[in-house]
């Protein structure tokens, strides 16, 4: 990484001085900084120039992830450190949601803290360019207000164990015990998160009842 000229205008430097000025953007927490140490890993593997000669690294959020999986087993990382570092790897390149269904839906799928640092992580990655915007900084900074307003309600329904309903309200309603049911409750869930129903328990039965397969 060390004197790796990325080739592209967004970044004004060699990618190791990108990588440690991300990791000092970002708060002291150990699988955090191990995140923006490993975020880019894989860039030198991925690096193809166009006609231009500019510099694209398409697929190197997967192959960093892949070496930072293969990093961590040879440092013997445990399991918690390993199953946090990996997503945020992954997933760096996402951009922000703060709104609406966009950002329950991107709750739901990390987990509020999980989204949470994955937004710190995008936020440490795009000030170590040399070349953000002040605006897709600031987009960062309003989408973590949102995470943190959103998990401080502890009002939002994120998950299936937070459902008004569950498997045996579905079974009653006539449901088998099969793939059925657990598609039906997925599809609430997903109704939820897009708003398009309440989280309320009658609510969700006369949604339910409509999914019933035909005998």
């Amino acid at each position: 990484m060390r004197g790796f000229d990325q080739h592209n205008p967004h970044h004004a430097f060699d990618l190791l001085t990108h990588t440690a000025r991300a990791v000092g953007a970002t708060r002291p927490y150990f699988p955090l900084r191990l995140a923006a140490l490993l975020h880019d890993v894989g860039k030198p593997d991925c690096l193809t120039l166009d006609e231009h000669g500019t510099g694209h690294f398409f697929g190197h959020e997967e192959r960093s992830a892949q070496m930072a999986q293969e990093i961590l087993k040879r440092l013997k990382a445990d399991r918690a450190t390993t199953q946090t570092v990996l997503p945020l790897v992954r997933n760096h390149m996402l951009l922000p949601v703060s709104e609406g269904r966009a950002l329950r839906r991107r709750a739901a799928r990390f987990g509020p803290a999980g989204y949470a640092l994955l937004l710190e992580l995008g936020y440490a990655d795009n000030i170590a360019l040399g070349t953000a915007e002040a605006e897709r900084l600031a987009a960062f900074r309003n989408a973590l207000d949102a995470t943190a307003a959103l998990a401080r309600t502890g009002s939002a329904c994120l998950s299936l164990h937070e459902l008004a309903v569950g498997g045996r309200d579905l079974l009653q309603l006539g449901f088998k015990p099969d793939a059925a049911l657990g598609n039906a409750l997925r599809r609430l869930l997903e109704l939820v998160l897009d708003g398009k129903a309440e989280n309320e328990r009658e609510a969700l039965l006369e949604a339910a009842r409509r999914m019933l397969p035909e005998a």
